[in-house]
C-alpha cells in the first residue's frame, strides 16, 4: 500500500469536479470551503472545470477526467479533494492514470 505524504500548512490541494458542477451551482457554498482551507493555511488550486456547467455535470467524462488526470501529474498537488461527490463520478474509473498516481501518490 501506498500512502502520501501528511499534509503540511503551505500544501497546495487541488480541487475538482468529478460530477455534479457545484462550482457553479452552489458557487457561495464552494467560495465558503476554499476559504475555509485558505485560511487553515492551505493554497488553493482549481481544477479546469471550476466554475463550468454541462447540464447535470460539469464536463464530460472525457473532460473530467482529463480534468482529474491533469491535478494527478501536478507535482506541486499533495491533495486532490473532490468538490461534491455524484453519481457520474465512478464513470472516470477507467481514465485515472493510476500509474502516475503510483509515481506521484496524493490524497484523494
Amino acid at each position: 500500500m501506498i500512502v502520501p505524504e501528511k499534509l503540511r500548512v503551505g500544501d497546495t490541494i487541488a480541487v475538482f469536479s468529478p460530477s455534479s458542477p457545484a462550482t457553479a451551482t452552489a458557487k457561495k457554498r464552494y467560495m465558503r470551503g476554499k476559504m475555509y482551507l485558505e485560511e487553515k493555511g492551505f493554497k488553493i488550486l482549481e481544477g479546469s472545470l471550476t466554475g463550468k456547467s454541462d447540464f447535470y455535470r460539469s464536463g464530460t467524462i472525457k473532460e473530467r477526467a482529463h480534468e482529474l488526470n491533469e491535478l494527478i501529474h501536478n507535482k506541486d498537488v499533495k491533495c486532490i479533494m473532490a468538490a461534491i461527490g455524484g453519481m457520474n463520478s465512478n464513470s472516470l474509473l477507467p481514465y485515472v492514470d493510476y500509474e502516475a498516481l503510483v509515481k506521484n501518490p496524493k490524497r484523494l
